[in-house]
């Protein structure tokens, strides 16, 4: 009776982990390399504001420039994803900020300040 137990607690635990697994998978999928910024803020409902990296280039752009620098960043808090946008407003990039609802970066930084106070 108690190896019927630890099967059943092993199985759920691993249903448990394969489906929090799927979860963080496909969070963010909907964003697509090369949307428009217009396209996910339809996808939005314009919740999130576009923002603009603060690059100054002494020169004037050249074309290879304005498809593959990042201009503007649409930070999607509720998915954890950072979306960024060359100078044509093309989606070029997606990077996951949070793992199963921790914002990494706030975590490396609390974590660094704690280490420098030591």
């Amino acid at each position: 009776m108690k190896k019927k137990n630890n099967v059943l607690l092993f199985s759920l635990a691993v249903i448990f982990g394969a489906s929090i697994v799927w979860h963080e998978v496909g969070r963010g999928s909907q964003y697509y390399i090369g949307m428009t910024v217009n396209e996910v803020n339809l996808l939005t409902g314009s919740r999130y504001q576009k923002q603009k990296f603060g690059m100054d280039y002494d020169e004037p752009l050249t074309s290879q420039q304005m498809n593959d620098d990042e201009f503007y960043y649409i930070y999607d808090e509720r998915e954890g994803i950072l979306l960024t946008f060359n100078y044509n407003e093309k989606l070029i990039n997606k990077k996951r900020i949070k793992i199963l609802g921790v914002n990494c970066f706030k975590l490396l930084d609390s974590i660094r300040l704690q280490v420098k106070r030591l």
